[in-house]
């Protein structure tokens, strides 16, 4: 009796040991840092280079067949179609602003920059649209916009729109099904189709003989209206940006009643170049933000009212 139950307890022990062993097996090989983990991880970073590299030579290659050295759809889309294999084939899924969005067999994507920068997009959902409505303060639709989002959340620049400024320097959230959004902006007022210039002589004086002027000043001269700097005061929410220059001429005083009471400018961005900002010139308005000129000398009565 006292061999078999020693029999017996070895019996208990080797099992035991044999649990221990296997269960440290298993963890060694499918843990978090197992070696099949590790292995199956080593396979993806190297299908990640190799994907990486065919982008790599089909952006060099679609750049040198473009006269300005730019990164053009069509000859990137060519070149990775023939550059990658049969069985994991490469394909634009989408162009947007700045980047292109590479799609391969594989179920991977990269986004690519106009420069040729590769990024691996990870934790990839599926490919969904994101439909970007431009709008201005009066709800009018400016343009319609779309983007291929292939993660749960997007971070992109919003479209351009001429003569109009985005009221976000970035348009960010959550999709997990096709969506649309919109975007307000706002009408830019900054050359001569929007701001009215009058020339100055040496003396500060009005003119109209361009061989006299030597600066600008923008509002009509005069003042005896508000918002004679305006050609049209704007029926929707604007910007004014007062530039440096008009006709390669310094622009140097903000006139008498430029934009006053002008109540759809919202915000007011006055070049470096200004010196003066004559009486009422910003008065009676309801502006969000001023950029104020550091050299300025003078803006008596500027917002007065």
């Amino acid at each position: 009796m006292k061999n078999k139950g020693i029999t017996l307890i070895a019996l208990v022990i080797t099992i035991l040991v044999l649990l221990i062993l296997a269960g440290v097996t298993i963890s060694t090989l499918t843990g978090e840092n197992g070696l099949l983990t590790k292995a199956g991880d080593a396979k993806s970073q190297s299908e990640i280079a190799e994907e990486k590299d065919i982008i790599s030579i089909s952006a060099i290659q679609a750049q040198a067949e473009n006269r300005q050295g730019n990164l053009e759809k069509n000859n990137f889309n060519e070149a990775l179609v023939a550059n990658s294999k049969t069985g994991n084939k490469a394909s634009i899924i989408a162009e947007d602003i700045g980047s292109f969005t590479v799609k391969f067999e594989s179920n991977r994507y990269y986004e690519v920059n106009k420069d040729g920068n590769i990024s691996h997009i990870e934790n990839a959902t599926g490919e969904k649209t994101l439909k970007v409505q431009c709008v201005n303060s009066k709800n009018e639709v400016l343009g319609e916009y779309e983007y291929t989002i292939v993660t749960n959340n997007y971070s992109k620049l919003p479209p351009a729109i001429d003569k109009y400024e985005s009221s976000e320097e970035k348009i960010e959230g959550e999709i997990t099904e096709n969506k649309t959004i919109q975007v307000s902006y706002y009408l830019i007022c900054n050359d001569d189709t929007t701001l009215v210039f009058t020339g100055l002589d040496s003396n500060g004086n009005i003119t109209t003989n361009e061989n006299e002027i030597v600066s600008y000043m923008v509002g009509d001269g005069i003042g005896q209206r508000g918002g004679c700097g305006l050609v049209s005061n704007p029926n929707c929410k604007a910007i004014v940006i007062i530039p440096s220059e008009y006709k390669h001429k310094s622009v140097t005083i903000l006139g008498q009643r430029a934009f006053q009471n002008v109540s759809n400018i919202i915000e007011v961005r006055l070049a470096n170049t200004i010196r003066t900002m004559q009486s009422y010139s910003l008065g009676g308005m309801s502006l969000n933000e001023i950029v104020l000129p550091e050299n300025l000398d003078s803006m008596s009565w500027a917002f007065f009212r």
